[in-house]
């Protein structure tokens, strides 16, 4: 063909390339706020937690050390700790029934009432979660399993699995697979209790996160490139 016909050929192929690479930024650009808009759930608070067990005092009164009780201090099962000491009751013993690493005093110290803890103890091979607390209404998809992503405030992101789903937020509620099972309940939040992928050192217990899970439909898990967990 001539050089006319040529340069014309060339044009109109720029202006479709041009027109195509347009339209699929347009469509990458809404399926990204598709995502973010429709399918994403935000957890209103979250923070690192751990299993950790508590030493209570068993009356009202002065707590005194036996000896110095910082953060890291490994405590043994029937160690003398410290003593109570009360008016009424004079000074006790207080023993360790728990053993494993001492993780926070209570900050109240050294004046404790019955039953309040004196101090807190991570035990061995006690583990480091995160728990985030969702709006009930939102929880519909949110699933045993299912990955989520996990936003520190030092910028840091990490990834983690759903282990179990509180329906409210007390520790002692029933458990499901997901909230579809408690429709006829209606609590305001729900409690997840999430396993990171990596574990998580005892210093960071107590401090906030960022949760983000994604609950797409079953026919969009593809075009989302979703896992099926």
């Amino acid at each position: 063909p001539p050089p006319e016909t040529k340069l014309k050929i060339l044009k109109q192929v720029f202006i479709f390339l041009l027109l195509l690479a347009t339209f699929s930024v347009l469509v990458s650009f809404l399926v990204l706020a598709l995502k973010e808009r429709v399918f994403t759930v935000r957890a209103t608070s979250a923070y690192i937690s751990a299993d950790l067990r508590a030493l209570r005092a068993p009356i009202t009164g002065f707590f005194n050390p036996e000896f110095p009780l910082k953060p890291g201090v490994e405590i043994k099962k029937g160690t003398v700790v410290g003593y109570m000491r009360s008016p009424v009751f004079g000074s006790i013993v207080i023993t360790s029934p728990i053993e494993g690493k001492l993780i926070r005093l209570n900050p109240s110290l050294p004046v404790v009432k019955e039953g309040e803890p004196i101090l807190f103890v991570l035990p061995p091979g006690g583990r480091v979660f995160v728990k985030a607390f969702v709006p009930h209404n939102e929880g519909k998809g949110i699933t045993v399993g299912k990955k989520v992503l996990i936003y520190d405030a030092h910028g840091g992101v990490f990834s983690g699995t759903i282990q179990r789903i509180l329906i409210g937020i007390g520790k002692d509620l029933p458990e499901t697979k997901g909230f579809e099972a408690f429709q006829a309940r209606s609590p305001d939040y729900d409690t997840l209790i999430i396993i990171p992928e990596h574990r998580l050192d005892v210093s960071r217990i107590g401090e906030a996160v960022h949760v983000e899970i994604t609950v797409y439909p079953r026919i969009l898990k593809r075009l989302f490139g979703e896992d099926e967990g």
